[in-house]
Order: structure tokens, then sequence, then C-alpha cells
């Protein structure tokens, strides 16, 4: 392998680094914003649905504090219990 291919490969190689790096940042942000998207939608749909704090924390097992601290995205909502929550107010998830 000559000098002037070694180059290419890392040049390459430097490119496929920067895109992959790109890929990941633009993950992150769009799974965030899916994620606020989410929160602010599960107000909307536990008031719509007629449920209080507490009985929507009670089917999805934790507490009406968590509830509270999802709708204000004060915290991140754990996959598992997205699904349950979208289940609970007929969401496709």
């Amino acid at each position: 392998m000559t000098l002037q291919e070694i180059d290419k490969q890392i040049a390459y190689l430097k490119q496929l680094k920067k895109l992959t790096i790109e890929k990941d940042k633009s993950v992150k942000k769009l799974s965030k914003d899916y994620c606020a998207n989410f929160q602010k939608g599960l107000y909307k749909a536990r008031y719509m649905a007629g449920y209080s704090l507490s009985e929507v924390a009670k089917s999805v097992g934790v507490t009406k504090q968590t509830i509270y601290k999802w709708e204000n995205s004060k915290q991140i909502i754990p996959i598992e219990r997205a699904r349950q929550l979208a289940k609970l107010f007929s969401i496709k998830f």
C-alpha cells in the first residue's frame, strides 16, 4: 500500500467518524424533542380522558408527584412507563 493510499484511507475514516458524531447528535436531539412533545401531550391526554394525577399514577405504578414531574418536563419518562401511558390513553407509540 502506498503512502497516498494510506492518506486516502485516513481521510475517509476521519470523514466517517465526523458523520457518525453528527448522526449521534441528531438522534439525541430528535429523541429529546420527541420526549418533550410526549410529555407536553401527557397532561392534555390525561385532562381529556378525565383522569386525576392519582388515577394515572396508580395505573402505571408511580406516585402522583412523578406524573406531575413528567407532565412538566422535570423528569424524563422511562420508555416502559411511556408505553404504559400510551396504552392507557390509546396513543400509538
